[in-house]
This record gives structure tokens, C-alpha cells and sequence, in this order.
């Protein structure tokens, strides 16, 4: 409710679930293992900074058939201590009987055009036991999942391009997002608020 309202208060229109999933798991502070995990997903909602996405602006959305290759490019400024950029797509009902559940397969990559360096989304090894299960996630073509993310640590300044491909879409043109979020080294005050009164010696300071 909270992002559905503020992306209507700030683009004037009402977002799609899909949209707003996928900034939700994009922006979510990270828990447990590093990256995507079985046990915490993406991690915890962060509203601040999915809220931010939203009044940047920070996201694409397109369709793609079988075949098709999409980009978007993106600048990322100086002093940028971690960009985050995940593909989402609401996918087509799958059969029960089917050895996966994903039905239109899409793929993402993230190139730093300055270098020609490509990253992969982030993969987990979903064989069926308890140490496969509790692996790290590794830099890995994705054909199980609708929501691919990519993250870069401390990356170099410049132009990235984010590529979308229709690598199997039976059932399309299927409709993706694609969302980014980028945080810069600072300390953001989170608590208290704009114009809130201070109680003396009782005040909790929350900072991220």
C-alpha cells in the first residue's frame, strides 16, 4: 500500500503489482547469506530506498518475443558504493506436469561500457539438499526464475548497459521491468523525521 500510494502520488498514475515487486526485491536490505538466499530471498523491504526508485524514476519497461534483444543504458556517477539492477516479468501460469515451472524464459546481463566487462545475475543451486541449498550465490545464466539481479560493489564511474533478451517466450510478448537503484557513500538520516520534535533524552537516532 505504501508504494503503491507513493508511486501514485509521484507519477500520477497507479504502477503494476509486477513494477512494484520487482523495486521491492531490488531495493531490500540484504540478510543472511550475501546476495539472494533459500531462506531470506532478496532480504528485508527497504522503503526508503524503494521509495527512491520510484521519484527517480529508476526503471524500464518493455515486452520481448523469442529472439528479441533489448538495452538500456545508465550512468553511474562517481562515489557510487553499490548499484543494484534486476529483471522482473509477471511470467505465463506454468503446467503442473512441466520438469520447470518458468514458461517464458527472459535473460539479463549488466556490461560496463567503459571496459566491455559483462556480470551476470546472481544464481543459487537449487539442488535438493542442505548443503547445496545454503550455497553462495554465483554469477550464472538464470533459466529458472522470473527475477534476475545483478549488483556491482564500489563500481567504476561511467556509462553500463543493461541487455534484456527473449531467449524462449512461448506464450508472448511477454512484459518485463527492468529497476536500478544505485546508493553513494553517505550516511542517510532515517529517524527522526523532517521537522519532528526532539525529546530530550528519549530521542532513538536511526541512520543507514
Amino acid at each position: 500500500t505504501v508504494l503503491h500510494n507513493a508511486h501514485d502520488e509521484l507519477q500520477g498514475d497507479t504502477a503494476t503489482g509486477g513494477l512494484l515487486k520487482a523495486i521491492a526485491m531490488n531495493t531490500a536490505d540484504d540478510l543472511g547469506n550475501n546476495g539472494p538466499d533459500f531462506i531470506f530471498g532478496y532480504g528485508r523491504v527497504n522503503a526508503r530506498r524503494a521509495i527512491r526508485t520510484l521519484h527517480d524514476t529508476a526503471w524500464f519497461t518493455n515486452s520481448v518475443s523469442t529472439g528479441d534483444t533489448l538495452t538500456y543504458d545508465i550512468n553511474v556517477p562517481a562515489g557510487t558504493k553499490e548499484v543494484r539492477a534486476m529483471l522482473y516479468w509477471t511470467d505465463k501460469e506454468g503446467s503442473t506436469v512441466a520438469a520447470k515451472a518458468l514458461v517464458n524464459n527472459l535473460d539479463f546481463t549488466v556490461t560496463d561500457l567503459t571496459n566491455s566487462t559483462t556480470y551476470l545475475p546472481w544464481v543459487l543451486n537449487p539442488t535438493a539438499n542442505n548443503v547445496t541449498l545454503n550455497n553462495l550465490a554465483v554469477r550464472a545464466v538464470d533459466t529458472l526464475n522470473n527475477a534476475e539481479q545483478v549488483t556491482l560493489d564500489n563500481p567504476s564511474s561511467g556509462d553500463y548497459r543493461l541487455t534484456v533478451y527473449g531467449t524462449n517466450v512461448p506464450q508472448g510478448p511477454q512484459t518485463f521491468y527492468i529497476v536500478y537503484d544505485m546508493e553513494m557513500e553517505d550516511v542517510v538520516l532515517t529517524y527522526p523525521h523532517t521537522n519532528q520534535k526532539l525529546t530530550p533524552g528519549a530521542m532513538v537516532v536511526r541512520w543507514e
